[in-house]
């Protein structure tokens, strides 16, 4: 297994504030939400993972190339000291795609007039930027969230935002072979669904935002039972696992 620490020497933390400082101190066009975010306090590496407030993020797209693809639907929920906050979660239709990725929103169970019904994607980043102050950001296979999150910063004229990301494809890809106990592996099939079945997770309806959204939640405190039980788990051990 390559050494992730060796290939990363540098905290992760440590680099995002350094990150987030240069943004701050060059840039003078930021909103309001980007300030906030970027001048949030950072947790301390050491710090054990639970004691964080997370956000389970999910973007559904009509493709997955953010320069040619539109997101059609958002959705995220809150996880606080180890629950998940379903009284914070957020689904979002994104208003105003084109006509051939009006057609792929259909593949995702959403027509037109549904998706006549949302709002611009520039008031759901808004919203979605505030929810994120403070937070770690959760995601399953997280490139296209990462990716389509900096298309969208880059066409305001914004840099890529150093957030603090977790994978939990990742962390099942780096922690698999480790297993301490009984434990249906997957063979190359690192789904969201088929994590979810080797965990004796329920089935959930698939390819909708906040029902992923909540689906990684789920799977993501199973894979802190499974891996750790109650070891202290240091925010940067996942983080170097998630990249």
């Amino acid at each position: 297994m390559v050494n992730k620490t060796m290939l990363f020497p540098l905290s992760p933390l440590k680099s995002l504030a350094k990150q987030r400082a240069q943004i701050v101190k060059q840039r003078n066009h930021l909103s309001p939400q980007i300030y906030r975010l970027l001048n949030a306090p950072l947790p301390d590496p050491g710090e054990d993972v639970r004691a964080q407030t997370l956000i389970s993020l999910d973007f559904e797209t009509t493709g997955f190339n953010p320069k040619q693809d539109q997101i059609i639907s958002v959705g995220w929920v809150p996880i606080t000291q180890n629950v998940i906050q379903l009284s914070g979660a957020q689904h979002f239709l994104v208003k105003s795609l084109s006509k051939k990725n009006n057609q792929q929103a259909v593949i995702h169970h959403i027509l037109p007039e549904m998706q006549q019904q949302g709002i611009s994607l520039k008031r759901i980043i808004d919203i979605l930027f505030e929810q994120l102050v403070g937070k770690v950001v959760l995601a399953h296979g997280s490139v296209i969230e990462r990716q389509f999150l900096a298309h969208y910063t880059q066409q305001q004229g914004w840099p890529n935002l150093p957030l603090i990301w977790l994978d939990t494809l990742k962390i099942e890809q780096t922690y698999s072979r480790y297993s301490v106990r009984p434990y249906s592996k997957p063979k190359d099939d690192w789904r969201l669904s088929k994590l979810r079945k080797c965990y004796c997770l329920p089935s959930y309806q698939a390819h909708h935002a906040l029902s992923d959204a909540i689906a990684t939640a789920e799977l993501y405190l199973a894979q802190l039972q499974r891996l750790f039980a109650t070891e202290h788990v240091p925010i940067e051990r996942l983080m170097r696992a998630s990249l």
